[in-house]
């Protein structure tokens, strides 16, 4: 059964309160969610006794299309639906068709962890007999104490409702400012001023993805974005929006210039949804924030469990605590809770992976950004970038990359191979650093 949504405009003017009760309540409708529905209807769950439930008026759906597809216009709805990403797409009618009951359009104001229950604005109560699986997500910082921050054209992008608003005002745009250098920053600048609006990125970083990237290996980005036509505002942060009638016209930086714009889209960094659980369940120390769990995803409440982004997990690998903003690790969590929840309990051993796409570029990062790094290649169009420390390779990086190619450069990353960092500096291409392997 579904559950609100986009098509439900049902007027109700009284209701009896209802209480529901499944074998696993999932709260939050977003990636993890998807994933774990999918893991649940491969189990061969009985009918009814999931539920999902989310706030979005739509079924889950693929986050990172928004920015990669959605706003070029290359991606729709159903289109990517979860799981798109591997292959199937569920639309409404597949949780329906599979006896998972999805309450789309539903806020939870009141959470219970001890009975695993939650209270909606409404007043209908679910709960959980098994176990209750938190998978919230996050959500965007907002410039809200900037003057300005509520006029029209500012805008954000973290779920369909965002990407809606940010494509209505791209058909009319002229000029973005876009703050931030980082995954939204990127990738939303190219998506814009591949639609023809001119962009300018301000972040306070020396470079763009400060938090993976050296400036050697961000130069190469910031070349080819140049080279679209993107002009870069770097050390500097946004101070105040300005406008006109209500809409805003520019953006006035930490150095008294302003930058002008039509539209400025913000990506500056997301916070866990977790607050409905403070002073419930016990969070990680900052960083990295987020509900705290074991590596099971367990959290300090006994069938209570935290997915995907929201959570604090022991990165076994690093033996550090870590939370990852990132749709891998949102996908494989879930799918390594349900395997816990059915009798398949295993620890959680999780290699940190990132990638992005931007124009006709697509790179893709494991492991532990740690150590010093080696450039291999000159971006034409390959260019591999390897982390060392103490002779070991931690992390790996690995631009337009063959689906072979990018297998090995995991690899790297997975298993630590120490490698004779003298031969690494003078290496061209992979082979070469295959022959800088101590074997």
């Amino acid at each position: 059964r579904v559950h609100g949504g986009k098509k439900s405009k049902k007027k109700i003017l009284w209701k009896e309160r209802m209480e529901r009760e499944y074998d696993y309540v999932i709260l939050g409708a977003g990636n993890s969610a998807g994933y774990a529905a999918r893991e649940f209807v491969n189990k061969g769950i009985t009918p009814n006794s999931v539920a999902i439930i989310g706030e979005e008026a739509v079924a889950p759906y693929e986050r990172p299309a928004l920015s990669k597809g959605y706003l070029l216009g290359k991606a729709k709805l159903p289109g990517f639906h979860t799981c798109a990403a591997e292959g199937s797409t569920h639309d409404a009618e597949w949780y329906k068709t599979n006896n998972i009951d999805l309450f789309l359009s539903t806020q939870i104001t009141q959470a219970d962890v001890k009975t695993k229950t939650l209270t909606a604005t409404n007043g209908d109560v679910f709960k959980a007999k098994k176990a209750l699986v938190i998978a919230t997500g996050c959500r965007p910082i907002v410039l809200s104490r900037s003057p300005g921050h509520d006029l029209d054209g500012i805008c954000y992008l973290r779920n369909l409702s965002d990407g809606e608003k940010l494509l209505e005002k791209i058909g009319s745009a002229k000029s973005c400012v876009m703050i931030g250098g980082g995954y939204i920053g990127m990738e939303c600048s190219a998506a814009l001023i591949s639609r023809g609006v001119a962009v300018t990125m301000v972040f306070p970083e020396t470079h763009m993805m400060a938090r993976l990237f050296t400036p050697a290996l961000a130069e190469f980005y910031e070349n080819e974005f140049k080279e679209k036509g993107v002009k870069f505002v770097k050390g500097l942060v946004s101070s105040e929006f300005v406008g006109e009638n209500g809409r805003v016209t520019g953006c006035k930086l930490s150095n008294g210039e302003v930058i002008p714009g039509d539209i400025v889209c913000i990506g500056v960094g997301a916070i866990p949804n977790s607050s409905l659980f403070d002073n419930q369940l016990e969070n990680a120390p900052r960083p990295p924030g987020g509900i705290k769990v074991d590596s099971m995803f367990e959290t300090s409440e006994k069938g209570v469990y935290a997915i995907g982004d929201v959570c604090g997990f022991p990165l076994l690998k690093y033996n550090r605590i870590e939370r990852t903003e990132h749709v891998t690790h949102a996908r494989l969590s879930a799918k390594h809770v349900v395997n816990v929840l059915t009798g398949n309990p295993s620890e959680y051993n999780y290699l940190p992976h990132f990638y992005s796409r931007v124009f006709d570029r697509s790179w893709k990062f494991w492991g532990d950004a740690v150590g010093d790094v080696h450039i291999i290649g000159d971006f034409k169009p390959v260019l591999i970038a390897l982390w060392v420390k103490d002779g070991k390779i931690m992390g790996s990086f690995m631009e337009s990359g063959s689906d072979d190619d990018n297998n090995v450069i995991k690899s790297f990353a997975n298993d630590q191979p120490s490698v004779d960092v003298s031969k690494l500096s003078s290496a061209k291409n992979l082979d070469d650093i295959k022959a800088a392997l101590v074997v």
